[in-house]
């Protein structure tokens, strides 16, 4: 994997005024992109506060020769974004399998009536930033059988031959309880709907 960042000019992607980003840069072999997850938590100086929908997840031209030239979120006249009506979100981790060009990302998600743990999947393959965004797919993640435990605390991925396995730690948010916290395994190569472990 050639990587061409060393080559190019630089520029600050991140913006100070707002204290709830988080920024982890995941390069793309293929078409030349990166990734960037923005942890949009609520907060009180919020100048967006009225907004509906929220930018979660933004591509990155990584060469100076794309449109736009580096660093660049332009897409085909449009930004190269995901955006969702959640205000309250929380990545937790992510990876990428280089083999089969696959992007997962794990968040904490809370809606007006529940809390939930979420697992995002992006083919990462494609050669454009708009269709790798078109490839996006959810699922909802359920832990356990014996009780609810909506949020995923940490992860990890299990190395495996064919199938994608990894492995969450969830928490019931009662620290009172002995059972608070459980650890699950799930096969997540096929994102679709609710993945139960």
């Amino acid at each position: 994997m050639r990587l061409d960042l060393y080559e190019e000019k630089r520029k600050d992607i991140t913006n100070t005024a707002h204290h709830n980003r988080v920024n982890i840069l995941v390069p793309f072999d293929t078409n030349g992109t990166l990734i960037t997850y923005l942890l949009v938590g609520k907060k009180d100086d919020d100048a967006n506060a009225q907004d509906t929908r929220y930018s979660v997840v933004t591509l990155w031209n990584t060469l100076q020769s794309q449109p736009g030239d580096i660093f660049s979120r332009i897409a085909e006249g449009s930004y190269a974004i995901i955006q969702s009506t959640v205000r309250d979100v929380e990545f937790v981790d992510g990876f990428q399998r280089v083999s089969a060009s696959e992007s997962y990302l794990f968040l904490n998600a809370m809606t007006d009536y529940e809390r939930k743990v979420l697992v995002l999947w992006m083919n990462s393959s494609k050669e454009k930033k708009t269709e790798i965004i078109k490839s996006l797919q959810a699922a909802t993640i359920k832990c356990c059988s014996d009780k609810v435990r909506p949020v995923l605390v940490a992860s990890t991925v299990i190395p495996s031959v064919n199938d994608v396995i990894w492995a969450g730690v969830f928490s019931a948010q009662n620290q009172q309880d002995p059972e608070n916290s459980a650890l699950a395994l799930y096969n997540i190569s096929n994102i679709q709907g609710r993945t139960k472990g």
